[in-house]
């Protein structure tokens, strides 16, 4: 995003002009809830300068380190054609365009399974993504697709003002293309879900050759339970939360909104369990839009909601 739009709308933002607030959201930077115009505009200033920063360091620094053991070097940046790819769909499922948001190619080694990720520093708002560097002149590799992969990181970096980690990976998530891993993406929700997943399963296989070796006298059976019940209630927790937003989806297109998922995208854990239960989730909705920037979003996307054609 050029440096004069970033001013711009920021300028808007404190004049108190009603469509920044709206512009600001189309481009995936959401406002917080409860969080003031001014509060927003020195936000937006302190991430405008730290992305600035990153950008200028790594055109003119050999390497810049963007995270403890990540370091980005000169040519890592990922070009604007390449970005435009997930951009488009992000926008068609969300409204949200975060072109602000800088990627790279890492050459770092994170394991073979590793696709990518996004980086977020809360003292300056930064946020950024990086993928291996497999991608940069193809589109698969492995199981991964790199739009979708893309695509999927930046959706945490719009929803990033919201604090909301109960659904981050359930709407990350939809951008991909295979159903399966559209299903199974929001187990894992909470850094210590893939230890709990883990460790039982690793544990398994010490004990049984400690049976083998009879260093182990008694039954293996229990650690097989063990093993099974992190997998168990991630499945479990995963359906629940699925079926509260589908609920929540349900309720408002039975209200009239053609197109919801734009709207439940901004919205928060227990704004969305608030919408799944409503009886009028219209009113519900009606008692958000405020006149503070979120609200003033979500007033414009009540009303999109119900026109805008879904492209889903």
């Amino acid at each position: 995003m050029k440096p004069t739009l970033w001013k711009e709308l920021i300028a808007d933002l404190r004049a108190g002009k009603p469509e920044a607030p709206v512009r600001l959201d189309a481009l995936g930077l959401l406002a917080a809830p409860g969080e003031s115009r001014e509060a927003f505009a020195d936000r937006l200033e302190r991430l405008q300068r730290g992305t600035r920063e990153l950008r200028g360091l790594a055109r003119k620094v050999g390497k810049v380190q963007v995270a403890p053991g990540v370091a980005v070097r000169r040519g890592d940046a990922i070009s604007e054609e390449i970005c435009g790819e997930a951009w488009e769909v992000t926008e068609a499922l969300y409204g949200v365009r975060p072109e602000w948001v800088p990627g790279f190619f890492v050459n770092e080694r994170f394991g073979f399974l590793w696709g990518g990720c996004s980086l977020y520093d809360p003292e300056s708002g930064l946020n950024l993504f990086i993928i291996r560097r497999n991608f940069r002149n193809r589109k698969r590799w492995f199981c991964y697709h790199r739009t979708e992969l893309m695509a999927h990181e930046l959706c945490h970096a719009a929803r990033q003002a919201l604090d909301d980690w109960r659904f981050e990976e359930y709407f990350a998530y939809r951008t991909a293309r295979s159903p399966l891993r559209r299903y199974l993406g929001n187990c894992f929700v909470r850094s210590c879900d893939a230890w709990g997943f883990l460790l039982p399963v690793l544990l398994l296989p010490v004990m049984q050759v400690l049976e083998v070796c009879h260093l182990w006298r008694g039954p293996v059976w229990p650690f097989w339970i063990l093993a099974l019940l992190y997998p168990v209630f991630l499945l479990i927790r995963n359906g629940a939360a699925r079926k509260l937003v589908d609920r929540a989806e349900k309720n408002l297109r039975k209200a009239g909104f053609a197109a919801p998922w734009p709207l439940l995208f901004r919205l928060t854990a227990p704004e969305i369990r608030a919408v799944a239960r409503a009886e009028e989730p219209s009113a519900v909705l009606n008692e958000w839009c405020g006149e503070e920037p979120r609200g003033i979003a979500l007033r414009h996307w009540l009303k999109q909601a119900r026109n805008r054609e879904e492209k889903a």
